[in-house]
């Protein structure tokens, strides 16, 4: 009796580690996932530093072009970031969809010619937002 109540507790011990590796499974997928994240804002940024130009105040500047400059860039961005989906292009810049519309004809930018920026899908338009890691966002139930 006493060798069958140890392959017992030897076989609650072996189902207890198949738990713990099915949690560490989760617990890898997440942080994977938060790592793709974390590149993906990271690549944003980089490729942000591109439309970055020097600007000479000495020579002097046209504030209002600069801008309108960069008025156009940032909705250009939003309507590439967004497949020219201008609803959602207006969310991503938190403005009305009118105030899109009237800046787009203001600006004659026309979003039919935006293909360039890897597409985000309504899914993942806000999903990109990193928040500190909880214990919780570790547990089984929260992956």
């Amino acid at each position: 009796m006493q060798k069958d109540n140890s392959l017992k507790n030897k076989l609650n011990i072996l189902e207890n580690l198949n738990v713990y590796e099915e949690i560490d499974a989760q617990m890898f997928k997440r942080k994977i996932e938060v790592l793709k994240d974390v590149a993906l804002i990271l690549v944003n940024e980089i490729e942000a530093l591109n439309y970055v130009r020097p600007v000479n105040l000495s020579e002097g500047i046209n504030l209002h072009e600069e801008m309108r400059m960069f008025e156009v860039h940032l909705i250009q961005s939003a309507l590439e970031r967004t497949g020219g989906h201008q609803t959602r292009a207006a969310q991503l810049l938190g403005i009305n969809l009118t105030t899109l519309h009237n800046k787009l004809k203001r600006l004659n930018i026309s979003p039919q010619n935006l293909v360039n920026a890897p597409i985000i899908h309504e899914d993942t338009l806000y999903k990109n937002t990193i928040t500190p890691l909880g214990d919780d966002q570790f547990s089984p139930l929260a992956a």
